[in-house]
């Protein structure tokens, strides 16, 4: 695949030194990278367009107090002299998508919910692929229920949106209905900005939804979230609670095999169904997320997904 020349600002990776959830080494760069270091120069019919838009955007968030994140005006003045005749495949991190506005050669893989093939919202994590059918919750979720929306309004264009506080009301509604239940927890925790005492949180959840049959994981931010994938390497069933469903590899994948799908018009039920799967099952679906981990939910299992989608464009 050719590989597009980027200015360097634009795709270097502003943020590794903050080696945390939020701002780390995230899925943008991880996938150049990998391309870098698998690519065969097969015959493919798109160009590789390696723009680090998450970063770029953070910084700029990062220089201004409360300016929220906008598209990077560099990085516009670039994407606008891309060769309109031409189609680019590119990976966009952010639960916005991509704020600059891009032509619709550029075929956007996106983990956030903004574009046009969902790829998973991956973060690094370590793996604990516990089995044991002693559990002490039957439903377990550790983590923020405000994610909230944009302080004003973004802009919205064909690989972003605005979500503007979903997120807060699902997960609001989620723990309204799991308060209640004597064998469900919910623990509300900050898990952003990687300071001592939010690693300390971290720790917390993985060991809560290690020792948890299915980990809740509600829509943040964006349409989707990175516990999603995190209970994949936690051992645990996940339990995606959504308005508007971002999956990736619909047509590979089975997702209620290994996963439990729940609208939030459906949230009020969730709790008995959950019950209500035997302890047979559970198992069979925890090990067929374990069967699955690897090729599909991380980071070098998603790269090879992506080249297979882009060798069939």
């Amino acid at each position: 695949m050719q590989i597009v020349a980027v200015p360097f600002k634009f795709r270097t990776p502003r943020m590794v030194a903050d080696n945390n959830r939020a701002f780390g080494w995230n899925i943008e760069q991880h996938f150049h990278e990998w391309l870098l270091e698998n690519n065969n120069d097969a015959e493919v019919a798109v160009r590789y367009l390696p723009v680090y838009w998450w970063n770029n955007s953070a910084a700029l968030y990062r220089s201004k107090v409360h300016c929220g994140f906008y598209a990077v005006p560099g990085v516009q003045q670039f994407v606008d002299q891309l060769d309109a005749s031409a189609r680019y495949v590119t990976v966009s991190r952010g639960a916005d998508g991509i704020y600059e506005r891009i032509p619709y050669g550029v075929i956007v893989c996106s983990a956030g919910g903004g574009g046009d093939i969902p790829i998973p919202h991956l973060c690094e994590i370590e793996r604990r692929m516990a089995h044991s059918s002693d559990r002490k919750w039957l439903a377990s979720f550790v983590g923020n229920l405000n994610p909230g929306g944009p302080e004003v309004p973004r802009p919205i264009g064909r690989s972003s949106a605005n979500p503007n506080g979903v997120g807060t009301r699902v997960r609001q509604k989620m723990a309204s209905v799991f308060n209640s239940e004597p064998d469900c927890t919910i623990i509300p925790a900050q898990m952003m900005s990687w300071s001592e005492e939010q690693q300390k949180q971290h720790t917390i959840f993985c060991d809560v939804a290690s020792d948890s049959w299915f980990g809740l994981a509600p829509r943040g931010y964006g349409k989707t979230s990175y516990r999603l994938y995190e209970m994949f390497a936690l051992g645990t069933i996940p339990v995606y609670i959504y308005d508007e469903p971002w999956l990736p590899y619909l047509d590979k994948l089975d997702w209620r095999e290994f996963a439990v799908l729940c609208h939030e018009s459906e949230l009020d039920a969730l709790p008995e169904l959950l019950r209500q799967i035997p302890i047979e099952k559970r198992l069979a679906m925890i090990a067929r997320g374990t069967a699955l981990y690897g090729p599909y939910f991380t980071q070098d299992g998603m790269c090879r997904r992506i080249m297979e989608y882009v060798s069939q464009l």
